[in-house]
């Protein structure tokens, strides 16, 4: 595997993850989707990482794909758990169909996700997980079922020091300052 096939940065509780393949527009091997999968998963159970972005290396595309070099190596049943079209997605249109939240400029990119990323730092680690938790499996489940995901998550936020942190806050208008407890 590569060394730097996939670049890790950390600072003020976001890690920036860069797939570094630009000749190739950051195509998705195997040795680049296991380093992604592994770095992910040794971030995510840490508290003092509150935000993940992922970028792409170079000028000319976040990520191609999948490495169509690598995948014509692969038998048909290999090649059934990929997407099956290989059309590009142009920023405006990956807008317009909600595949993203946001556009930019691509020299402010890293500044905007920054910028982004500050302000969900702001925010109370536990009451961020459970609205995460919320949404990831409440969007695939019938109505009366999500809500009864949202209110469990709403009360796995009520006995928490940050939230009585929010109220105290609040009050003396000040930020407040989460501990993730």
């Amino acid at each position: 595997m590569k060394d730097n096939i996939l670049l890790t940065e950390e600072k003020e509780q976001v890690a920036l993850l860069t797939l570094n393949r630009p000749e190739v527009m950051n195509a998705l091997n195997f040795s680049l989707l296991y380093a992604l999968k592994e770095q992910i998963e040794a971030l995510r159970i840490r508290s003092d990482i509150r935000v993940i972005i992922i970028t792409g290396a170079g000028d000319k595309a976040f990520c191609a794909g999948a490495d169509l070099k690598e995948r014509a190596t692969l038998n048909p049943a290999q090649v059934k758990e990929f997407i099956f079209t290989g059309r590009r997605v142009m920023a405006e249109e990956a807008l317009q169909i909600n595949l993203v939240n946001h556009t930019c400029e691509s020299a402010l990119l890293i500044e905007e996700c920054q910028k982004m990323a500050a302000m969900i730092c702001e925010t109370g680690p536990i009451a961020i997980e459970q609205a995460k938790y919320a949404i990831n499996y409440g969007l695939e489940t019938d109505l009366q079922t999500g809500l009864a995901i949202e209110s469990n998550a709403y009360w796995v936020t009520i006995p928490t020091e940050d939230r009585l942190e929010a109220l105290a806050a609040f009050g003396e208008k000040r930020k407040p300052v989460f501990k993730g407890k």
